[in-house]
This record gives C-alpha cells, sequence and structure tokens, in this order.
C-alpha cells in the first residue's frame, strides 16, 4: 500500500512539473527549437541558399536571419550551427553592408560599428569587397561572404515577438 501511494505521489509531482514547464515554454512553431536563456526560437536551414533568399526565408517562417544579441548568445550559438558545419564554412546571418560599403548593419538597420557584435569580426577589419553579407563560422566568428552565394543560414524570433492568430489555429500570418 504504502509503495502505491509513494508511486502515486511521484507521479502526480511529475505530471504537475511537467505542467509548468510547458507552460512556461512559450509556444511556436515546432521546427524552431526554444533556448530559455535568450527568451528566443531558433532554426537552421541545412539547405543552402543565397543571402537574399535567405532572409526571404526566414521572413515567411515570422522570424528573421540570426543576430546575435549579447557574446553569450553568439558563444552559443556554434552549437546550433555544429551539425552542419563539416560540409560549409559557415551560416548566414542578419548582417550586411549593402547600403555602404564597409559599413555594416543588422538587417534591422542597426550598425555593428561600436557595438558588442563588432568584437565577433574574424579579422579586425572585413577586406572583402563586392556583394557584401556576413556569415558565422563554427568558432562563433563573423566573416564576409558573397551575398550571391549559397550557404544554409539560422533564423531567430525573439519569444515576445511570437504572433498567434486564433481564428486560424496558427503562427503563419500568410493564413
Amino acid at each position: 500500500m504504502y509503495i502505491f501511494v509513494t508511486n502515486l505521489y511521484v507521479s502526480a509531482v511529475i505530471l504537475a512539473l511537467s505542467t509548468v514547464i510547458e507552460a512556461a515554454r512559450p509556444k511556436f512553431r515546432d521546427d524552431y527549437r526554444y533556448e530559455k536563456a535568450f527568451d528566443a526560437f531558433y532554426k537552421l536551414h541545412t539547405e543552402p541558399f543565397d543571402w537574399y533568399q535567405a532572409r526571404i526565408r526566414c521572413e515567411s517562417e515570422g522570424s528573421q536571419l540570426l543576430v546575435p544579441i549579447s557574446l553569450d548568445e553568439a558563444d552559443s550559438i556554434p552549437l546550433l550551427i555544429a551539425p552542419i558545419l563539416t560540409r560549409f564554412e559557415g551560416v548566414f546571418v542578419g548582417v550586411h553592408d549593402l547600403y555602404s560599403e564597409r559599413s555594416f548593419v543588422t538587417i534591422e538597420g542597426s550598425s555593428l560599428q561600436d557595438t558588442i557584435l563588432d568584437l565577433l569580426w574574424e579579422l579586425q577589419q572585413p577586406l572583402h569587397s563586392g556583394g557584401r553579407c556576413v556569415a558565422m563560422r563554427r568558432n562563433g566568428r563573423l566573416f564576409v561572404h558573397p551575398c550571391n552565394q549559397h550557404l544554409p543560414f539560422a533564423c531567430k524570433l525573439p519569444a515576445s515577438k511570437v504572433k498567434y492568430f486564433k481564428e486560424c489555429d496558427t503562427y503563419d500570418s500568410q493564413h
């Protein structure tokens, strides 16, 4: 009898904890991975595309090309991208200098100069010319890569920006 009651109690505690954990995790698309430390969802696209198509794909999923906002986040990205980096030199991220050569900005228009991201360059000063987009290597360092060449890419959506469309029972704004 005691074992049965104890097992029942343990089962009830596990069920209660799993309910709390599930409720604490924000909801979004199943193909995105939630990282509690950064309160954001991430998805690695292993099929390579040029930077422009990568950006469009992320936006069509309700997210954007990954832009790390801290050194801690940048340090954790290699764990996300490690599985595909044996075949590719890196993954596209949401940084470019398409508006003005060597003036790198995020896809939201914020300058990299004098920010924490400026510390992540593989080389102190990027020297590539032509269509210049940015990718991240396995070691978490940023490098300049031609926008029209294909690489895998990573998308990110902060949990605070998740939108659910109740009338369609979806997170997809296109429905």
